[in-house]
């Protein structure tokens, strides 16, 4: 009889232990499902980031150039060369 009762707490321990790892493992299984949609959240945040960085060195460099300095001083300051003539739109104002 002292056999049968503890062949039955052998079984008890091995049902708890397996209840217990079960329950380590799926909250570790959802802990890691959280961490890769925040891995995903935020690798789509870096390559918009990238995106917009790559936007606006694309439009410094454009805004750097001779031409478009030329462009904004003729619009802006009615920069004009020599032999030019500045004509003025009597109905724009």
């Amino acid at each position: 009889m002292k056999f049968f009762k503890q062949k039955h707490l052998w079984i008890y321990g091995l049902v708890a232990l397996v209840a217990y790892f079960s329950f380590l493992h799926m909250k570790t299984y959802q802990d890691f499902e959280a961490l890769k949609k925040d891995e995903t959240a935020y690798q789509q945040k870096i390559e918009y980031e990238l995106a917009k960085q790559n936007e606006l060195n694309r439009l410094e460099e454009k805004a750097s150039s001779q031409k478009t300095i030329e462009s904004i001083a003729r619009g802006s300051l009615n920069y004009l060369k020599e032999g030019e003539i500045l004509f003025v739109d009597s109905d724009r104002q």
